[in-house]
């Protein structure tokens, strides 16, 4: 992690921000050696005058509804906009180009990641899946939740005695494991045969 400091700004020769949760307090990375990619003011000053394209994947229940008057309402929406608003971020919203629907007509997700890597929109707002093939194509911020997934792999029924007392037999077929029984019995008669020959008569 990136190293920073409390300094005094009017002493401090090194670039200083106020700090986010302490603004009577000034800290700075750069007296410490690190950049500041996390100051807020850093990255609004670059919003300053610009207007934010935003693009949105298909609908769905909860996060993202489309009314019919053509606003969208629901968790994320409102989550973006909140931040929007606080930090005076204009916006407009961009529909996801025909070019990247054609790229990938199975997900307007993917889609919408499409045109932010292709600099046709400025960010898309949904749940996405962060998933290694879109995280080649643009940048995604920090995780607002996480999905858990489930898989279930389903087994048959265990054996019954019948079944186990039968598994060591499982091998071979009833055919084979007969043939293997009557060549055992043809050799065991013809090693009585031989050795008979040459057995002691008893002594009485």
């Amino acid at each position: 992690a990136s190293q920073w400091c409390y300094v005094d700004a009017s002493a401090c020769l090194r670039p200083a921000a106020p700090s986010t949760y302490t603004p009577e307090f000034q800290v700075s990375y750069a007296t410490c050696g690190d950049l500041d990619d996390y100051s807020v003011a850093k990255h609004t000053a670059y919003l300053e005058g610009r207007v934010l394209r935003v693009s949105y994947p298909e609908p769905e229940p909860g996060f993202l509804m489309l009314l019919k008057d053509g606003n969208r309402v629901g968790a994320f929406p409102t989550f973006m906009q909140g931040i929007f608003d606080r930090y005076n971020v204009t916006s407009k919203v961009v529909p996801i180009s025909k070019a990247s629907l054609d790229w990938s007509p199975m997900s307007t997700w993917s889609a919408c990641v499409h045109d932010v890597g292709l600099n046709r929109t400025d960010i898309c707002i949904g749940d996405f899946w962060s998933t290694s093939e879109r995280r080649l194509i643009a940048p995604f911020t920090s995780d607002v939740y996480q999905e858990l997934l489930y898989l279930i792999a389903y087994t048959s029924q265990g054996d019954t005695l019948l079944q186990l007392m039968g598994s060591p037999f499982r091998p071979f077929t009833a055919l084979l494991w007969l043939g293997i029984a009557m060549a055992t019995v043809a050799a065991s008669l013809v090693m009585y045969i031989l050795e008979s020959k040459y057995r002691e008569k008893p002594v009485h």
